[in-house]
């Protein structure tokens, strides 16, 4: 017959004697279903007691998988908005819960130091134990308002204390943007920046002087982000200079490398060539006149200044100050010569009310 080939009976044997039930699955999931196929070839051989107690703890190992996989969800996270503490706080619409994405918050929730917050309140109280896994805090959208009020009460520590936090001037990474910056006041540090960025060859030494080490590094440049970010933003002017609140410690050391004619952050004159007392109340230590600002009257009557730095009556440096210093002007404005700066500083550490000297 056409197309037939006859098979022997020596063939068939040997057909036999080579047969495998083996079977070999090929293409992209080959090794899986080679994997199956084994694993039912191994119960075959097993006790059907012991098939059921394997395929219990199957089962139970998928009951277990499902648990784990639905404790893990990710939640999907849209802006809160008005259903929040704060509008760029993250809610959690399944959840009915909100994510802090508070810069200030998270900060002092992180025990960081370079902010300060209320966490007496209950608002305080409620995120303080509500960090997860991934180092988010949470609060249910029935306390919003609670932690809107906690929010309220942070505050970040700048660098001295004559630097300003300016929350309108956003603090920016990569095109993102989480709260304010603090504006450097430190006036030594103000004029050393200045003559560094507009300082040429031909330029006179400046009389402020700023250490550049390994250690003040990392401040001058938190400033020179800080300030050109806000310059693109055109939040910045000229002769001013921001850095972010995180980077208060490193632009506290970068202040205590710097250093001019004047006693801490009195304000140098390049044309009297005389410092000028930027410190109201030392103002008002020196010059008590009547209906000074800071006049209130006591409990008998008596007229007491609550703006008065209270310094102590060191003669001998008072004198200095006054004689050799040259010591003139009235609460509104007054001014020293630069060749008592020491007698200066020594006067403004004894102050009651305390007298900013950045850096220190």
């Amino acid at each position: 017959m056409s197309g037939y080939i006859e098979v022997s009976d020596e063939d068939r044997r040997w057909a036999a004697s080579s047969y495998s039930e083996e079977t070999i699955f090929r293409g992209p999931c080959g090794p899986v279903f080679n994997m199956l196929d084994w694993l039912l070839d191994q119960l075959k051989e097993q006790s059907s007691s012991r098939i059921a107690v394997l395929l219990l703890g199957l089962l139970f190992l998928i009951g277990l998988g499902n648990t784990i996989i639905e404790d893990e969800r990710v939640p999907v996270l849209v802006k809160g908005g008005e259903q929040c503490a704060a509008e760029e706080d993250l809610l959690d619409q399944e959840g009915h819960r909100c994510r802090v994405e508070d810069k200030l918050a998270i900060g002092f929730l992180s025990m960081e130091r370079w902010v300060t917050c209320a966490d007496f309140t209950r608002g305080g109280k409620i995120l303080a134990g509500s960090q997860d896994d991934s180092g988010n805090f949470w609060y249910d959208v029935k306390d919003r308002h609670k932690v809107a009020f906690f929010y309220s009460t942070c505050n970040p520590t700048c660098a001295s204390e004559s630097d300003r936090y300016f929350a309108k001037v956003p603090s920016c990474d990569h095109g993102i943007c989480k709260g304010g910056m603090c504006k450097v006041g430190d006036n030594n540090a103000i004029a050393w920046l200045g003559s560094r960025w507009t300082g040429n060859f031909w330029s006179e030494p400046s009389v402020y002087k700023c250490q550049e080490t390994p250690s003040s590094r990392p401040g001058i440049e938190a400033i020179e982000a800080g300030s050109e970010n806000g310059k693109k933003m055109g939040k910045v002017k000229e002769g001013e200079y921001f850095y972010d609140p995180t980077k208060a410690a490193e632009v506290r050391r970068f202040y205590g490398g710097c250093a001019g004619p004047c006693a801490c952050n009195d304000k140098y004159d390049e044309e009297t060539k005389r410092c000028f007392i930027t410190d109201q109340a030392v103002r008002i230590f020196f010059d008590p006149a009547p209906n000074a600002p800071g006049d209130v009257k006591g409990a008998n009557q008596e007229t007491v200044n609550v703006m008065n730095a209270y310094c102590k009556q060191l003669g001998g440096e008072i004198q200095m100050i006054k004689r050799q210093g040259e010591l003139s002007g009235d609460f509104s404005s007054m001014s020293y010569l630069p060749s008592v700066k020491q007698h200066v500083i020594r006067l403004y550490r004894s102050c009651a009310r305390h007298v900013p000297c950045p850096g220190k």
